[in-house]
């Protein structure tokens, strides 16, 4: 996934159970019993995409909540999206 759609929507998998510990969170699936830990960044990202928040709609969210440039939130939520797709914890 070398590029973002700016409109592309993708949304917490429903076999996946967060559970928010103070900045972080730990994801459950519920099928395979694989967790996975998101820091305070990764965090907020799963909380946009279940908002049903599109990417660029969750850039400009970073960009103003944790005061980084575009680029900069772009690439992290890419990494960060791509690496929950290859894990199955979201889809679109």
């Amino acid at each position: 996934m070398s590029q973002l759609a700016v409109d592309l929507v993708l949304r917490p998998n429903p076999d996946v159970i967060a559970k928010r510990l103070d900045q972080a969170t730990v994801l459950v699936e519920i099928s395979t019993s694989r967790i996975f830990e998101l820091n305070e960044t990764g965090t907020r990202i799963w909380e946009l995409l279940g908002q049903g928040l599109n990417v660029e709609q969750i850039v400009q969210h970073l960009v103003s909540e944790f005061e980084v440039e575009d680029s900069q939130a772009a690439e992290e939520l890419k990494t960060l999206l791509s690496q929950l797709r290859d894990q199955g914890l979201v889809a679109t």
